[in-house]
């Protein structure tokens, strides 16, 4: 995904002193690389769903049988029927296909819950973007381990974003083939530090 070459152009575009080797920069990339790839894929599941589309097909087909429960509506609606197959029935078999869709998965483990749950937080996507995540997170701490500078942000006179974080951040999306505004490079790394400190504030002492 991320080739060495590639991996010298991003270290370049910071104009800060590399601390490490490419190898080991390429490899980082690599990983976040993944690790966005996993949040997009995480976020995408989530999406998807189809809780909200379930819970409305079953009160509409609930609405649907008690109305034909009703012997002056069945008989207004049986005179026009051209099929053998009484759609009360069907109705009934939709309702448990329904209903067997809407059951919850079974339990997993408590180990693997665990693991689920811990990879979520590492990744913070049950609060952020998989977009936010790599440029509020994991591109971050890839740029403060291999420049050994935190990661931030400036303005020139103009208002215009840039400064190392701003320009190693660009320059991976553009070898990503993502692309995105220096804003949104800017918001995603203040969500994700202002999400950390309230967690850390919500943390029991």
């Amino acid at each position: 995904m991320i080739s060495d070459e590639a991996a010298k152009r991003i270290a370049a575009a910071s104009r800060l002193k590399h601390g490490r080797s490419i190898a080991e920069l390429h490899d980082d990339l690599e990983m976040a690389a993944r690790d966005y790839e996993m949040a997009q894929a995480w976020r995408d599941a989530c999406a998807t769903a189809p809780t909200k589309g379930l819970e409305a097909a079953a009160k509409a087909a609930l609405r649907l049988k008690k109305s034909l429960d009703d012997p002056r509506v069945w008989d207004a609606i049986r005179s026009q029927l051209i099929t053998a197959e009484c759609p009360r029935e069907s109705l009934d078999r939709l309702i448990e296909a329904i209903d067997a869709a809407r059951k919850p998965p079974e339990p997993q483990p408590e180990w693997a819950a665990d693991t689920v749950a811990e990879i979520a937080d590492y990744l913070a996507v049950n609060n952020h973007s998989a977009l936010t995540v790599l440029l509020g997170k994991l591109l971050p701490e890839v740029f403060e381990k291999h420049f050994r500078a935190r990661a931030g942000l400036s303005r020139a006179s103009q208002g215009a974003l840039g400064g190392p974080y701003v320009r190693f951040a660009r320059a991976t999306l553009k070898e990503l083939q993502i692309s995105c505004k220096d804003e949104t490079i800017a918001r995603a790394l203040t969500d994700v530090r202002a999400d950390r400190v309230r967690r850390t504030l919500g943390k029991p002492r």
